[in-house]
Formats: C-alpha cells, sequence, structure tokens
C-alpha cells in the first residue's frame, strides 16, 4: 500500500512544521510496515512508508533520490507499464540502481517533466522536489484511486495519503 507525507514551506512559519513530519508518518504507520524514510531540503519536508511489493532491496527505500540528489520522489501505487519505459529507457543509456517502478517514474520526471504523467498507467499519489530550484511536483492518478489529501494556508501547505497525517501536524 505505502504512504506519504509532506509538507511544503512557503516561509519561516511554515517550516516550524517540518519538526511534525515525523508525527504525521507515524500516523500512517499501518500503510507501510517494511520502512520508513525522511528527506528535508529547502522548503520541503517529506515522510514515507513503505510496503515492499516489487523491488523489496532497502535501495528502493523511499523518499528517493537520483544520483545527483537533485531529485527526491515519494511515491504510493503502482505504475503498471514501468517495465516497458525502463527497458526502453536502458536501450538509451539510462542506468538504474533499483528494480523498482519508482525509480522509473523519477527518471521519466528527470527527462520529460509534467508530462511524463501521460505515459504513466496506473494509480498512484507522488510528490518529486526539485533541489536546484526549489520546486515541488506533486500528483495523483486521473481517477483518484490513490488519495491525497492536502491542507493550504499562507504559510504552507500540507499533505498526505490520510487525513490523520494532515492533523498530526497541528493544523
Amino acid at each position: 500500500m505505502c504512504g506519504i507525507t509532506g509538507i511544503v514551506a512557503f516561509n519561516e512559519t511554515g517550516k516550524k512544521f517540518f519538526e511534525k513530519i515525523k508525527d504525521a508518518n507515524d500516523c500512517i504507520a499501518s500503510r507501510g510496515p517494511d520502512s520508513d524514510g525522511f528527506y528535508q531540503s529547502g522548503s520541503v519536508a517529506f515522510g514515507h512508508r513503505r510496503l515492499s511489493i516489487i523491488d523489496v532491496s532497502n535501495a528502493a527505500n523511499q523518499p528517493m533520490n537520483d544520483d545527483s540528489e537533485r531529485y527526491t520522489i515519494i511515491f504510493n501505487g503502482e505504475f503498471f507499464n514501468f517495465n516497458e519505459h525502463r527497458e526502453a529507457l536502458i536501450a538509451k543509456g539510462e542506468k538504474f540502481r533499483t528494480h523498482s517502478d519508482t525509480e522509473v517514474l523519477l527518471r521519466l520526471y528527470m527527462l520529460e517533466g509534467p508530462s511524463f504523467l501521460e505515459k504513466v498507467n496506473g494509480f498512484f499519489a507522488l510528490a518529486i522536489h526539485d533541489s536546484l530550484n526549489d520546486s515541488v511536483f506533486i500528483s495523483r492518478d486521473r481517477m483518484g484511486i490513490k488519495p491525497l489529501f492536502y491542507y493550504t494556508d499562507n504559510d504552507k501547505m500540507i499533505f498526505g495519503s490520510e487525513m490523520k497525517a494532515l492533523l498530526a501536524t497541528g493544523i
């Protein structure tokens, strides 16, 4: 199943909520008992709970960075046609550290930007941070099969796979 949580701060007041990312992630522990991970950089804090299915190695844990550590992704869902895209990318010279669908999603985003979603057959909620320009891309599948709740005000945006993750931040 997996679960994601995140905080995007618009100012210093919003960054004060970063201390709550662990509480938000702990609230959704049942979504991913195999591992948990955290990431904080610039205006972003991410949390992830993992249920290992496709690539059960620790290398596929999240949040997942690319080799340059410019991009970081958290992902909940299934990318059904990821092997097809992985093989096509390998044929073009791309190299992968894992056999996970998450890494393929990240690589597609790096190469194509948000339009990569047109290639994704699956159901998902995800967030990608670009640390170079401190931007965040957040999306879910077209049908909304994977939940993605969010709250926003003048200081921050908080999102997660379950409402209780948002409430754990004290909003």
